[in-house]
């Protein structure tokens, strides 16, 4: 089954089962580092604003009616699961003092949504650039936010250091830094594997740390707010190798005289490549945090 048959079989699917009483849309969707993706959006007459759920993870050439029937029903599941029950009143976002509480920044990189950056503010950090959104609801209905885009900002008669300003008070307290440690994450995960792991091969395990949020969303912008890194340095008693694992969190490791950067930024290469969405890639450098500078800058 070709890709285009699929797409309209599930549109038409989705509508069949809701029935007049819904609206399903299907649309091209940019999405970060300049990915295209099929989104499908559904609406009741009581909502104006709905998840959206991307088809072309869930195509495969050798689909039967079956495996139609199943795809339809897990969208319209997780369409109920995720939809915000209350429609939003999209009237506060034309004045800034309404949003100005609810502005929060992440990053993205630079060179892959060159695109994306012409119509949006963004403040460059190295290679990567931060931009700007408003978590518009956040609640136990669900999260919606709104990409803040030149128009608002022209709307608003402000200038970008305003939002900057904003998103700097309020993503720290809006989505919480947080700090493990990656033996802590993977012995959740794995039990008695890890274990058999260290005793196999003790001196190969290196001490790393991810950074991210308590919500692990966009959380690689822990590395904007104000002493996290250099707190967790005073910790380590060490300068920090920061390797970015997503768009949603970093590796944080101590530097080690015996540790190559060339070694670090294969494992980042490898990551990137083989285990991360391509529009969750973050940036394919490493960086190195300098505790007594107390600047973070691109290393290799």
């Amino acid at each position: 089954m070709e890709y285009n048959v699929f797409a309209n079989k599930i549109k038409e699917g989705i509508q069949k089962q809701l029935g007049e009483k819904a609206e399903v849309a299907m649309q091209k969707i940019t999405k970060n580092n300049n990915v295209v993706l099929d989104g499908i959006t559904i609406r009741t007459k009581n909502e104006n604003i709905s998840p959206t759920i991307y088809l072309n993870n869930y195509y495969f050439e050798e689909l039967t009616e079956d495996n139609l029937q199943g795809i339809i029903q897990e969208i319209i599941s997780l369409y109920k699961q995720n939809k915000v029950v209350n429609s939003i009143d999209i009237n506060f976002f034309s004045n800034f003092e309404n949003v100005k509480d609810k502005i929060a920044y992440k990053l993205i990189n630079f060179d892959k949504n060159l695109e994306q950056l012409k119509k949006i503010p963004y403040i460059q950090f190295m290679d990567l650039a931060i931009v700007f959104y408003c978590l518009a609801q956040s609640d136990m209905s669900g999260n919606a936010t709104i990409v803040i885009n030149n128009s608002h900002i022209q709307m608003w008669g402000i200038e970008i250091e305003a939002i900057f300003k904003a998103a700097q008070r309020n993503t720290k307290r809006l989505l919480q830094a947080e700090v493990e440690n990656i033996e802590d994450i993977l012995r959740k995960e794995l039990g008695e594997t890890l274990q058999e792991i260290y005793k196999e091969e003790p001196n190969d395990v290196l001490p790393m740390y991810v950074l991210s949020n308590k919500a692990k969303l966009n959380g690689a912008a822990c590395i904007l707010y104000k002493d996290v890194l250099k707190n967790f340095s005073k910790t380590l008693n060490s300068d920090l190798y920061v390797l970015p694992s997503s768009i949603h969190e970093l590796i944080l490791i101590p530097q080690n005289k015996n540790m190559r950067p060339e070694d670090l930024k294969e494992m980042v290469k490898d990551t990137n490549d083989n285990h991360v969405e391509a529009e969750e890639i973050l940036s394919y450098s490493i960086y190195e945090y300098i505790k007594k500078e107390d600047k973070i800058r691109i290393l290799l």
